[in-house]
């Protein structure tokens, strides 16, 4: 995964404005998971700022949806990649709880 991405001052502000959909992913779907004693919540949380950055770069106004809700469906995919990551690596199964 890109590790670098960069961002206009608008994109910027998007992300800042909507950093807090970061933590709401993450205590809501994320935290009892029995993945949270795979990962380090650090770990997660970076891998989910990436993903807000890429949903503010990807995300299309006219589409008629909510950021909110692509942003989400960015974490998400984000997460199952970042958990495959790990079983490919590993070899362990992680149950999805999402």
């Amino acid at each position: 995964m890109e590790k670098e991405i960069k961002l206009t001052e608008e994109e910027k502000k998007k992300v800042e404005d909507n950093i807090g959909l970061v933590y709401h992913y993450y205590n809501y779907y994320l935290e009892s998971t029995q993945d949270s004693q795979v990962f380090s919540k650090d770990e997660i949380i970076s891998e989910l700022f990436l993903a807000l950055c890429r949903a503010v770069k990807g995300f299309d106004p006219n589409r008629n949806i909510k950021f909110s809700t692509y942003a989400f469906a960015s974490f998400r995919n984000t997460y199952i990649s970042y958990n495959d990551k790990y079983i490919k690596h590993n070899q362990k199964f992680i149950c999805y709880e999402i």
